[in-house]
């Protein structure tokens, strides 16, 4: 049977329509974002306390003010590491937070397993 026929008798009997969840891949990628969040915020947090230690007063300043953090274009990679990073890790959090069906179906995998113990 071809996509086009099964999509078609699918749409005339929603109930009979069957997707795959793919649970292994989608927890493994669940997986895999919690790993580099875990990772980023590691690193954010090297920086936020190198940038405490330095004595910079550009850098002591990213702590209590947005607009001191984000700022113009620093000249210097490294006093713009602390806002790079950050929103890097924005970028990981968002694309997690994105996926709530597949932690709900995570969560229901969890559950099925467990009762099977």
């Amino acid at each position: 049977m071809n996509y086009h026929l099964l999509a078609s008798l699918m749409s005339l009997h929603p109930d009979f329509a069957i997707f795959r969840r793919f649970l292994a891949s989608n927890a493994r990628d669940l997986l895999r974002l919690q790993g580099e969040i875990l990772y980023l915020e590691s690193n954010l947090e090297s920086i936020i306390a190198d940038d405490r230690a330095s004595g910079d007063p550009e850098k002591a300043e990213f702590e209590f003010c947005i607009a001191s953090l984000k700022g113009p274009p620093h000249p210097s990679r490294e006093k713009g590491l602390q806002w790079e990073k950050q929103v890097e890790l924005g970028h990981k959090l968002s694309a997690y937070s994105q996926s709530p069906s597949r932690t709900i179906l995570i969560g229901k995998m969890f559950v099925l397993t467990s009762r099977r113990l």
